[in-house]
């Protein structure tokens, strides 16, 4: 355990951390969010440890104005320890991190463009039905991430399940394994028709490309992704008579 005086003596000077640099505290904070969930010999999660010193000398609460939620991030862990994953120290902290923190806690570790897009993407609600075994796959597509979460942080499928996971968690539910693992192997579907289909059916590239595309996807997606490609073509003329008489 932590030696209480340590704590004290932290707690009585934790106001010195605002004249640290948001990125010495990134730092160091994903050293500890970055262990792997470890148990000592008498069971208990190593890096909780740090983050309980933390939280009792109140540190938490110089960095964000909430404090951290440590029973969210403790259900993340024992997930992570049933299917053997390395957690994400922007997964970790997405569950740590009080929802009304986020802006702050961005603002605070001073994250980088593209940690802050992850960060949002992974604390950002999803609709319910998500866990429909029947149209699961709707709501999982129109929740997918945007272009503007980069790739390389995450693959589509596992940003969306790490996303579902840390909903769970942080709302004190219980993270359904089934749906978790079905969102992180889920293999994406790719729309059936493809711009040379539009072209080839009149339309001009640009503006009037972009918007029938997302028609389509649109109409797909309802479909919970069962239109072929014949299918989708075949709506372009109805797409066209609702233009025309819109």
């Amino acid at each position: 355990e932590a030696d209480p005086q340590i704590i004290a003596t932290i707690k009585a000077h934790r106001q010195l951390l605002k004249k640290i640099s948001g990125e010495r505290i990134h730092e160091e904070l994903f050293k500890l969010l970055s262990l792997k969930p470890v148990r000592d010999a008498r069971g208990d999660i190593i890096a909780r440890k740090g983050i309980e010193a933390l939280m009792a000398a109140e540190v938490d609460t110089i960095i964000t104005k909430k404090g951290f939620d440590l029973p969210a991030w403790e259900a993340l862990v024992m997930l992570c320890e049933e299917f053997s994953l390395t957690v994400s120290p922007l997964v970790a902290l997405a569950a740590l991190v009080h929802q009304n923190d986020v802006n702050t806690i961005m603002t605070r570790l001073r994250l980088s463009a593209q940690s802050a897009q992850t960060l949002i993407y992974l604390s950002s609600a999803l609709p319910a039905d998500i866990d429909d075994d029947c149209n699961w796959q709707q709501s999982a597509w129109a929740a997918l991430p945007d272009k503007t979460l980069p790739k390389s942080v995450f693959a589509s499928n596992q940003a969306l399940a790490w996303r579902y996971a840390v909903q769970k968690v942080k709302n004190a539910q219980p993270i359904n394994k089934t749906i978790f693992k079905r969102l992180a192997i889920w293999n994406i579907p790719t729309l059936p028709v493809k711009g040379q289909d539009l072209l080839n059916a009149g339309f001009s590239t640009g503006k009037e490309l972009g918007v029938m595309l997302s028609y389509l996807e649109k109409e797909w997606a309802a479909s919970n992704m069962k239109l072929d490609r014949a299918a989708l073509i075949a709506l372009i003329p109805h797409y066209k008579d609702q233009k025309l008489n819109g």
